[in-house]
């Protein structure tokens, strides 16, 4: 698929932009949501030495495997609505998406819970807004 920029032709455009949004955020979310989940469970709370600080790098991964899901998600999201919002102001673009969306489907990915670790501490603490 081309993105061709010829006068208000945003037919192609909007095509890229369902697909983004309906197929590969979605795909990477999943990705991070199942390594969040590979990451969860076992000690993650104290201990000393070698394992308490690979019980903290793992929580650092965990929480930043989870929120990077969730972000993902969320674009994707975005990205469909804002699709959608355009197929319905423009004749044009309303049709490309409703031929994308025959190809591709309509219907949110499920994305996996991508669990949060127990205990985060140190730089992982924060506003990720």
């Amino acid at each position: 698929m081309t993105m061709d920029y010829v006068g208000d032709n945003v037919s192609a455009d909007i095509e890229i932009v369902w697909e983004a949004g309906q197929t590969h955020f979605p795909a990477i979310a999943v990705s991070y949501a199942t390594a969040a989940q590979s990451l969860d469970g076992g000690d993650s709370g104290g201990g000393g030495g070698v394992m308490g600080q690979w019980a903290s790098v793992k929580d650092y991964l965990q929480q930043r495997m989870s929120k990077s899901a969730e972000a993902l998600e969320d674009t994707g999201t975005a990205l469909r609505e804002a699709a959608e919002s355009l197929g319905a102001t423009d004749s044009e673009a309303g049709a490309a998406l409703d031929a994308i969306k025959e190809e591709l489907g309509d219907e949110p990915v499920d994305i996996p819970n991508a669990p949060m670790p127990d205990h985060v501490q140190g730089p992982t603490e924060g506003n990720w807004n």
